[in-house]
């Protein structure tokens, strides 16, 4: 899809610039609505990309406007619900609400979603040919991908004054994604029974909106045929995700998307009359990108992203593993101007086939690891690309900065949450170090590993026991018994030194 097609199939991404209405539907106000609707894409496009007469259709159907968001591609054929041919990305039926508010009654997709034989081509040009030395989309193994709904239904409210919430929510059954003959990814085949999803934008207080996407999925299967390992099946009985964006500045991200529209525009045309120099291209793209920079400052406050699977079941060759839940969060923020990033990782109910059982023991039915990079200083990072997108840049030296800024700036990075049971052992940790030079860090880690004397009776019933044990006696004697628990504190100095429990091993002595 290109970016034109991908943002008319959005329209409540960024909200209409003005509205009108009507007590019941006419055709004035089906005129008025097209015209609203193609003011607002031209301003997002910018007036460079036109817009096809018969892109947009706006028509009174009951007491309702049925608008219909459409474009020929030869990327990838559609069908609506009826199976039949469509230009269609997107149809909604919409009526007035209180003040400026717009009811959302229904929004429909394409039923089936196709890659045309111009598209395989196309594909097959970016991905990697295939173990055979076959290059995808070329006979006699031609790329696909489809994509098919087999029920769905939304509804919500718009306010494009971004005066209140807007909300979009939407339901979709016996939702099938094939691909085939993609270079070495081997063929998948996933489907899910049921997927929900609630949109909302909250307008925030300082002119930004919140957007909060939350999303359901029920019955999510994925079948691979993998060249080196075969046939691979992963299952989920229920599966979320929760997405959220603070702040979003939706001025800002339009003239993102408007400059890189124009830059792109500009370029072809100065390609259609003979092309620029290259010093010209270079001017010009650094010319945009000191702009896209500035516009990057304070788009957003944060971002963060939460998914989670439950009843999961693995099947390879040879082995698979199954798990009651997996759990993968990560995110940013920025307040200060310093910039703070994680991720986050929960695994529990672990039970792994096909392990020997002296091995076994030593996989985890719980695992949480949440590491963090933080300090990392917003403006100079901004100044470093602006620099670097001067027209007289010296790529050395930004190259220069931006090294120091990582490995002499104290930026942090450690782990808040390092959990480990075994059900008869288990470690916590937690730790965190500052970067003070290129090569040299300062920091602490605390480190406890409850029945650690339970781990050394399984380690022992290991084949090639003795090297484990080895490592184990190391640790236990630099490690501090507290009843059933044994402790670490280490500590690193910007000198390289390593203190375990107060003793220097590397060689110092006690401290």
């Amino acid at each position: 899809m290109s970016l034109k097609q991908a943002l008319l199939a959005s329209v409540f991404t960024l909200g209409l610039s003005a509205q009108g209405h009507a007590a019941d539907a006419t055709d004035d106000g089906a005129k008025a609505l097209d015209g609203q609707l193609r003011a607002w894409l031209t301003g997002i496009l910018t007036p460079k990309v036109p817009l096809p007469a018969d892109m947009i259709a706006v028509a009174p159907a009951g007491s309702n406007y049925r608008i219909v968001i459409q474009s020929p591609t030869d990327i990838v054929t559609r069908a609506d619900e009826a199976g039949k041919p469509t230009n269609a990305w997107v149809t909604a039926n919409v009526h007035p609400g209180d003040g400026p508010k717009w009811i959302v009654d229904s929004l429909v997709y394409p039923t089936t979603l196709r890659l045309s034989p111009a598209g395989a081509a196309m594909l097959g040009g970016l991905m990697p040919p295939a173990a055979d030395g076959t290059q995808p989309g070329t006979p006699p193994k031609p790329a696909s991908l489809e994509w098919k709904i087999g029920s769905q239904s939304a509804s919500g409210v718009f306010d494009p004054s971004l005066a209140s919430d807007s909300f979009l929510d939407v339901k979709m059954g016996g939702v099938v994604y094939d691909a085939r003959n993609l270079g070495n990814g081997g063929d998948s085949h996933t489907a899910v029974d049921t997927m929900d999803g609630h949109y909302v934008m909250h307008p925030t207080g300082s002119g930004g909106v919140d957007y909060r996407l939350e999303g359901t999925l029920s019955g999510y299967t994925v079948a691979m045929q993998d060249p080196t390992i075969g046939q691979v099946t992963f299952k989920s009985g229920h599966a979320t995700v929760r997405m959220d964006t603070g702040a979003v500045m939706n001025n800002q991200v339009a003239e993102l998307i408007r400059t890189a529209i124009t830059l792109a525009f500009d370029a072809k045309a100065a390609e259609a009359k003979g092309g620029l120099s290259k010093e010209d291209q270079d001017k010009a793209g650094r010319a945009a990108l000191r702009t896209m920079i500035g516009l990057l400052k304070g788009i957003m406050t944060g971002m963060k992203i939460d998914e989670s699977l439950d009843a999961i079941d693995i099947k390879a060759a040879g082995g698979g593993a199954t798990a009651d839940r997996i759990g993968v969060a990560m995110g940013g923020e920025a307040p200060g101007d310093t910039l703070k990033a994680f991720m986050s990782m929960t695994v529990s109910g672990l039970k792994v086939v096909g392990v020997p059982p002296e091995m076994a023991d030593f996989v985890p039915r719980k695992v949480v690891i949440h590491p963090v990079v933080s300090n990392i200083d917003v403006k100079a990072l901004t100044q470093i690309a602006n620099d670097a997108a001067a027209d007289n840049a010296d790529s050395d030296a930004a190259q220069a900065k931006l090294m120091a800024l990582f490995t002499t700036g104290g930026v942090k990075v450690g782990f808040e949450h390092l959990d480990a049971d075994m059900g008869y052992a288990s470690l916590t940790g937690s730790g965190e170090a500052t970067i003070v030079g290129p090569s040299a860090v300062q920091g602490t880690a605390d480190i406890v590993v409850t029945g650690f004397d339970a781990l050394m009776a399984r380690a022992s019933k290991m084949p090639d026991a003795a090297a484990a044990m080895g490592m184990l006696a190391l640790a236990k004697g630099f490690g501090k018994t507290d009843g059933d628990r044994t402790v670490w504190h280490i500590a690193v100095s910007p000198d390289n030194k390593i203190l375990v429990n107060g003793v220097d091993v590397t060689g110092g002595g006690h401290h």
